[in-house]
């Protein structure tokens, strides 16, 4: 059974989803010199109003060159070229009982070890200062078992990832679930585009910190070097099919934002010669630069003398061709070929090794792209928790953005009028009293909320109102949280660790966490307010905290200042405060700083 689903981006915008079964014919490319041939085949297919779809592994390289050296086809693994033809488009609504599949993915692994890594690094920085290369593309790949439904997987990485050439191909044998990023080439009638990636960094924790990464990005020399590199070349690949003098860079160094990376692409056009077809653009372009290195034919040669195992679809291509000379290709990185009898899931990650890398950082960047592996198995909605008292919303403005913040860090399309609709609602149900209303915006961007069943007591809004209060129990953290975890800043349905701090609460009303450097940093429910030296004062949001609602009016109201909180400072406080904007201002008392601090002087772990 044949299955292919393909939701690319078509000219730089979101397209309607293409779905197609029952081909009419299947073109299948094992020996290098039936790659051009099929290509010929399927385009022609598609100039009588016929659509095509398939890929072109890495491994086919050398049917366009024979200079490219690779390694042999993994036996019994992919072909090099693979092309399904069909008449028509279905009906997407076919795929709806697939999406709440159930899977299961095993733990991934690298199957290169990291003094292997390291090593081939070194081998590079020497071929580098040799002058065989100046930039190699170098790559390992992750194993994982995988039981059940690999479509079900797809759906779950495109809406975690939300790239924009992404495709699902499904054989009896195998399936190709690729999440790409990077245009490889589109071509619509004449005009042919590529927007090549090279550039990575980590994201940020907030919407703050991606703005100056991205800005380091761009202004990066060594990545700014790679992208050039890669640009030349590629404009280079292009001359050879282009009109002379048509081939331009309307744009270099954009930073486009992923879920887990900032990438920074480079835009080429030009015009094709009227006797060029699609084995032509391969020919010229394939495999794409970016995932290379340049110069590419030595650089290539490098490649297959360090990576161990062929790189299979990934690095290739994966293509969707459309009636009278429409064809859009992703370079298939971010992508996993699965063995459909054995249950075996692959997957490739690298980068661009240039003499300036350091093997640490490049690990870490590898690291880094395949996190989308950890995060498709998570899914979360974006979570605002407001106290509806006599019809009103407190901090209501600071609610809405915290929600437009985090909606904007996660890419997620959030509809503010059915925000406000959805919350008007809960009033017209709760027109008087106290009470807890969860506001609930999933990935996609569905809105809901939740009233609680029980009214809340009254609130203190200040530390005054508090001071009739009851004093309550706060335990210590059994363990630090680190303040590089990105979900600390973030209000969502993710709460795991909150979860297992609070199981062992026992009759503590919360608990006080702290970071890697013993900074405190706030409480699994609420902000820290605390007094010292007749001051009031709040931990910074760099320590790893959540930035509470309650806590920024405090902040541009003047009433408390930002300061660090050692925990060996924690004997001099005069007091704690617990805040929220549910509860207010709850007065506290931590309990569990004797053994917190027997524990540091023996050197122990706390918690351990």
């Amino acid at each position: 059974m044949y299955i292919l689903v393909f939701d690319f981006h078509i000219d730089g915008q979101p397209a309607p989803r293409y779905v197609f079964t029952d081909p009419v014919a299947i073109h299948v490319a094992v020996e290098q010199r039936d790659v051009p041939k099929i290509l010929r085949e399927v385009e022609a297919a598609t100039r009588d109003g016929l659509y095509a779809a398939g890929f072109v592994t890495y491994e086919a390289a050398p049917a366009f060159d024979p200079a490219y050296q690779v390694h042999a086809p993994a036996k019994g693994g992919l072909p090099l070229a693979w092309f399904a033809v069909f008449d028509r488009a279905v009906d997407p609504a076919i795929l709806q009982h697939h999406r709440s599949g159930e899977f299961q993915v095993g733990q991934w692994h690298v199957r290169t070890p990291r003094e292997q890594y390291e090593a081939a690094v070194r081998e590079i920085h020497e071929a580098i200062a040799s002058g065989n290369t100046y930039q190699v593309n170098y790559s390992v790949r992750l194993q994982a078992s995988f039981a059940g439904d690999d479509f079900a997987f797809y759906e779950k990485l495109r809406w975690s990832q939300r790239a924009p050439y992404t495709a699902y191909i499904r054989s009896d044998d195998w399936s190709i679930l690729s999440i790409s990023p990077e245009l490889f080439f589109e071509r619509n009638g004449s005009g042919i585009m590529t927007r090549p990636m090279k550039g990575t960094v980590k994201r940020g924790r907030t919407l703050t910190e991606d703005a100056e990464l991205a800005r380091w990005l761009q202004n990066s020399e060594k990545n700014r070097a790679e992208n050039v590199m890669i640009v030349d070349l590629l404009r280079n690949d292009l001359g050879r099919v282009a009109v002379p003098g048509t081939v331009q860079v309307p744009s270099l160094f954009d930073v486009e934002t992923y879920p887990t990376v900032l990438q920074m692409t480079s835009t080429i056009v030009a015009q094709l010669r009227d006797d060029v077809d699609l084995a032509a653009i391969f020919a010229a372009l394939f495999p794409c630069g970016s995932i290379t290195g340049a110069p590419k034919i030595s650089t290539m040669s490098r490649i297959a003398q360090l990576e161990t195992d062929p790189r299979g679809v990934y690095c290739g291509s994966v293509g969707l061709l459309l009636p009278r000379d429409r064809a859009i290709f992703n370079v298939a990185i971010r992508t996993i070929e699965m063995d459909r009898t054995s249950g075996a899931a692959i997957y490739g990650a690298g980068g661009g090794i240039t003499w300036d890398s350091q093997a640490v950082d490049e690990y870490e960047e590898l690291h880094a792209k395949a996190q989308i592996l950890e995060d498709a198995e998570r899914d979360f909605a974006l979570l605002e928790t407001l106290r509806l008292d006599s019809g009103e919303y407190a901090l209501y403005s600071y609610h809405l953005q915290r929600l437009s913040d985090s909606a904007r860090y996660f890419q997620i399309p959030v509809d503010h009028a059915e925000v406000a609709s959805v919350l008007s609602n809960c009033v017209r149900q709760r027109p008087t009293g106290a009470w807890r209303v969860r506001l609930l915006v999933d990935r996609s961007g569905k809105v809901d909320a939740e009233i609680g069943t029980e009214p809340l007591p009254p609130c203190a809004w200040s530390p005054s109102d508090a001071a009739a209060k009851t004093v309550m129990p706060i335990a210590l953290a059994p363990m630090p949280v680190s303040s590089e975890e990105r979900w600390l800043y973030h209000k969502t349905t993710r709460r795991e660790f909150y979860d297992a701090i609070r199981s062992q609460l026992g009759n503590a009303f919360d608990a006080l966490l702290y970071n890697e450097a013993h900074e405190v940093t706030e409480f699994t429910f609420a902000n820290l307010v605390y007094e010292l030296r007749g001051r009031l004062y709040t931990p910074p949001v760099s320590c790893g905290l959540l930035p509470g609602t309650l806590r920024a009016c405090l902040l541009q109201e003047g009433r408390v200042v930002e300061r660090s909180l050692h925990m060996s400072e924690m004997k001099t406080v005069d007091r704690l405060w617990w805040i929220n904007s549910v509860r207010g201002w709850v007065p506290v008392q931590l309990t569990g700083l004797s053994t917190y601090q027997q524990t540091r002087a023996t050197g122990s772990r706390v918690g351990g």
